[in-house]
């Protein structure tokens, strides 16, 4: 999706960077872009789980998502917007991601 506008490629880079940087406008379209991404994520953690869905045909997925979390700004919207995903998502995400995400670059 990132390929077909440079204007939301822009506004991902600058989220996942520095959340509370953005404007109030862009951190709400920020946190709609964020919302769809991890919503897809609560259906194929729901999947994998319930033996839908092995897990290998997802790490590719979820490891783009470890790369967006070592990034402070995904961290900032997580800890504000976390509370709209479900329980099982959380977890998840607490779980698998944040706690094994690598640590960010140095500038």
């Amino acid at each position: 999706m990132f390929a077909r506008d440079p204007e939301l490629l822009r506004l991902y880079d600058a989220g996942t960077h520095d959340f509370e940087g953005l404007s109030p406008d862009e951190r709400l379209h920020f946190a709609s872009l964020m919302g769809t991404m991890m919503h897809r994520f609560e259906s194929l953690v729901a999947q994998t789980e319930q033996g839908f869905l092995p897990a290998e045909s997802w790490d590719g997925a979820a490891n783009r998502l470890r790369s967006a979390f070592a990034l402070p700004g995904t961290l900032a919207w997580w800890g504000r917007g976390k509370h709209v995903f479900n329980a099982q998502l959380q977890t998840w995400v607490e779980e698998q991601i944040v706690a094994k995400a690598p640590s960010p670059p140095a500038a």
